[in-house]
């Protein structure tokens, strides 16, 4: 439960960062829980992930 709290913390600072841009790509790693990482960020940030 605690890599789910950081990795949406992660989102939602990516996300402020971001603002009103648009990231051209959002690559992750094909391994488990870098592919878990980078769905709930990219559910935050509504950007699909590329592996």
């Amino acid at each position: 439960m605690k890599g789910v709290k950081q990795a949406q913390a992660l989102g939602f600072a990516l996300k402020g960062v971001l603002k009103n841009k648009t990231p051209s790509f959002f690559y992750s790693s094909p391994i488990g829980r870098a592919k878990q990482t980078a769905a709930i960020i990219s559910d935050i940030i509504d950007f699909d992930v590329r592996e």
